[in-house]
């Protein structure tokens, strides 16, 4: 049977070596979109070098113990863990049936209750430097969101914007900007940037980090961290998003030390509506 030569045209781009890392990391048709090579010329490639389309799962030498701690205790996807084996995220899937390791639910979504912030090496003065940004020009916020779910923030906010990139740097935030004079239609103004961070588990760092040098906002950082931990703890033990009387208190308790006036009072009454229609009617104390 004679094989369809590949074209010369890709050899400098299509090697063995790039096919062979290439191949446990994506799929054809994902290698196809990033080069623009046809997925069969890529296949055709492949018979070239003799490199097998399929790992046989026979092969790969993973323990029930190893595959729970990887994907359980350090929370990786199917895909991480087949990169580290090359074998595919299939491959894996397969394992956990095989060892019937329980696999984690949609419930999960895209929450890891792992953080990606490490403050390890920030020095303490930094620490306190952060706390008092934190105090004057921050803010703490949770409040409910759609799906049973929190929605959280750790954000300062300021005109300098050194002083925002240093904090963006520290805390691998997000940054928002708003132009001068946006909010009150004065031209004097200047421009404001916000850099927040979202995510419960690096928000829980961060507030560890400076709480003990927090003065106005210490009592909103400790609400929060009660919070953050409930989440966690309810991520970690299977239990899907779900709001209880409990996180609804917290979030009351932080709503009423942020509220302001009329339009704070506004926000806890639809917050409320918001929880009794959730948990079907129930009523809090």
């Amino acid at each position: 049977m004679n094989l369809v030569r590949p074209p010369q045209k890709y050899n400098n781009i299509l090697t063995k070596e790039f096919l062979t890392d290439a191949r446990y990391k994506y799929k054809l048709c994902e290698i196809e979109k990033n080069t623009g090579i046809p997925e069969l010329t890529i296949r055709n490639y492949m018979k070239k070098y003799n490199i097998e389309l399929y790992t046989k799962p026979l092969n790969l030498n993973l323990t029930k113990e190893e595959l729970y701690d990887m994907y359980w205790n350090k929370w990786l996807s199917l895909k991480e863990i087949g990169q580290i084996y090359k074998v595919s995220g299939g491959t894996i899937c397969n394992k956990l049936k095989k060892y019937n390791i329980k696999r984690r639910t949609d419930s999960y979504g895209s929450f890891k209750p792992f953080p990606t912030l490490t403050l390890d090496k920030l020095a303490e003065t930094d620490k306190a430097y952060l706390a008092g940004l934190i105090d004057g020009e921050g803010s703490i916020h949770a409040y409910l969101g759609k799906a049973h779910i929190f929605n959280t923030k750790v954000a300062i906010c300021n005109t300098h914007k050194p002083t925002i990139d240093w904090v963006q740097q520290q805390i691998n935030g997000h940054i928002q900007t708003t132009l001068k004079g946006y909010q009150y239609n004065r031209n004097h103004n200047k421009n404001c940037a916000t850099v927040f961070i979202s995510k419960i588990p690096d928000i829980k760092i961060l507030l560890l980090a400076v709480l003990p040098y927090l003065k106005i906002k210490k009592e909103q950082a400790t609400i929060m961290l009660r919070i953050c931990n409930n989440y966690i703890n309810k991520a970690l033990n299977g239990i899907k998003n779900s709001i209880t009387e409990e996180d609804f208190n917290n979030i009351k308790q932080l709503l009423k030390l942020n509220s302001r006036g009329l339009v704070g009072i506004k926000v806890l009454q639809k917050q409320t509506k918001m929880f009794k229609n959730l948990c079907g009617g129930v009523k809090w104390g």
